[in-house]
């Protein structure tokens, strides 16, 4: 299955499970179709999903970190002013790492 089939597959199975998204529909871009998949990942509520769903979701995601260079670690930032890290573009408060690592 391709990142296309991927997408394509999640975003139908997230739209089948509720009938109030039954005239949502699926534009044709990939990045479109990347936004509404966020979309309806965030609103959905926390309920059991198929085996295949998971693991196709699973490869889906795996393949994004790929094609967005990877996950951000610890050691790839660098301190900033007023308790910030940078790390390539983004910036991430100093508590929110702390709270992050307690976590894990």
């Amino acid at each position: 299955m391709t990142q296309e089939e991927r997408l394509d597959f999640l975003i139908s199975q997230l739209l089948c499970e509720s009938a109030e998204y039954k005239d949502i529909p699926v534009p044709t871009a990939q990045e479109e179709k990347r936004r509404l998949l966020r979309a309806l990942m965030n609103v959905r509520p926390p309920r059991p999903a198929s085996d295949e769903f998971l693991r196709v979701q699973d490869e889906y995601l795996k393949e994004r970190l790929t094609e967005r260079g990877g996950m951000t670690t610890l050691k790839d930032l660098s301190p900033s002013a007023g308790g910030c890290y940078r790390g390539g573009s983004r910036t991430f408060h100093s508590r929110r790492i702390h709270l992050q690592r307690q976590a894990v």
